[in-house]
């Protein structure tokens, strides 16, 4: 469902909704902005990964497997036997190799933006109203609106709260919420 908000009203809704919640928003707007910009690439394996966050208790593992895709790391090696990815298989590389190329600036930067909101909040508790991964939205916010993307409505994850587990909020299965894995 599409929205007409602006950046500042979606930030003020998202203060009330949990660190889960608003990972679940930024990976709804990743979605719209990688469909909407390159609408031939097949996103399923990069969102099915990503997802997963809105949906454990702890996130070790899942950020082990994430790092080893991000563009910055993928990219360090010029092949998958120069490579030291702990938990990408070569046949999984050579699918992340596809899907990665022809793509623009904006792909590493929106991505290193989602992958942010983790990293701000990992490992520690969150600090105040969680600003860390407003401000991050708020970047991803900006680079649907410089292309004209209406944003996702951030309602649709206003059930996880942010008075829940210390402004983690509950796990879910943020799939449903997916457009790209249509959950």
């Amino acid at each position: 469902m599409e929205i007409l908000m602006n950046t500042n009203t979606i930030i003020e809704l998202l203060k009330q909704v949990s660190w889960t919640g608003r990972f679940a928003y930024a990976l709804m707007c990743g979605e719209k902005y990688l469909t909407s910009k390159y609408p031939h690439k097949e996103w399923g394996k990069l969102f099915s990964l990503l997802w997963k966050a809105t949906s454990l208790e702890t996130l070790d593992e899942w950020s082990e497997k994430v790092v080893d895709i991000l563009p910055e790391c993928f990219f360090e090696f010029d092949s998958f036997e120069k490579s030291d990815f702990n938990h990408l298989t070569k046949a999984d590389y050579e699918k992340f190799q596809v899907l990665y190329q022809g793509l623009g600036s904006d792909f590493t930067q929106l991505i290193e933006y989602i992958y942010k909101i983790f990293e701000d909040c990992a490992y520690a508790s969150i600090e105040g109203s969680g600003q860390k991964s407003l401000s991050t939205i708020a970047c991803i916010l900006k680079m649907l609106e410089d292309e004209s993307i209406p944003a996702p409505d951030p309602q649709l994850v206003a059930f996880s709260k942010f008075s829940e587990k210390n402004g983690w909020g509950d796990p879910f299965n943020g799939t449903k919420l997916s457009m790209v894995l249509k959950g």
